[in-house]
């Protein structure tokens, strides 16, 4: 029953290990990796470690891995002082991930973890955090939601027959305190 409700709230990333885990962890994990005075290789290579337990104890899932490479593309940007560019990270992790298993290209949590990445990097911008103002930030956020909702509705359709339209009020909701939680 409650997996059902939250297949129709399109909440069911929030307590499964998925790609948004990946990401709050891999954060608050270079938080407090980064207050150690130690080399910027060194971060990186202790958050690559943590991060592939972390995918292995997670069983190796689609999602949970294409996040994973990204984070250490991502981290990679900041070992050798580059800016990230989310498309080329997605990009990355797919490649890495189809030349690994290229039956994953029938796997609806790749699919899915594909296109909702690729839309909020093409269709989104993170709000200015040197300005913070919970505003902007509550727009960025409800404009992601929509976002992903819309670009993995013909997906869902096409998968399960539903497109769960109150994932962007239920996200809403959730997903702040799983930051907290996560972290």
């Amino acid at each position: 029953e409650q997996r059902q409700a939250m297949s129709k709230t399109g909440t069911t990333h929030i307590v499964s290990t998925s790609g948004l885990h990946v990401v709050l962890a891999a954060f608050a994990l270079a938080f407090v990796v980064g207050a150690f005075p130690v080399p910027r290789w060194a971060q990186v290579a202790l958050m690559a470690a943590i991060l592939a337990v972390y995918a292995s104890a997670a069983g190796l899932q689609p999602p949970v891995v294409r996040a994973v490479l990204m984070m250490l593309a991502f981290f990679y940007a900041y070992m050798v002082r580059r800016g990230f560019d989310g498309l080329s990270g997605l990009g990355f992790a797919g490649s890495l991930s189809l030349l690994w298993a290229p039956e994953l290209v029938q796997d609806i949590g790749f699919q899915l973890s594909m296109v909702a990445v690729g839309s909020l990097m093409l269709f989104t911008r993170p709000p200015d955090v040197a300005s913070f103002s919970l505003p902007e930030w509550a727009l960025r956020y409800l404009e992601a939601s929509v976002v992903v909702t819309l670009a993995t509705a013909p997906l869902l359709a096409y998968h399960f027959g539903t497109v769960p339209l109150m994932s962007i009020p239920a996200n809403m909701l959730v997903v702040p305190v799983l930051g907290v939680v996560i972290a």
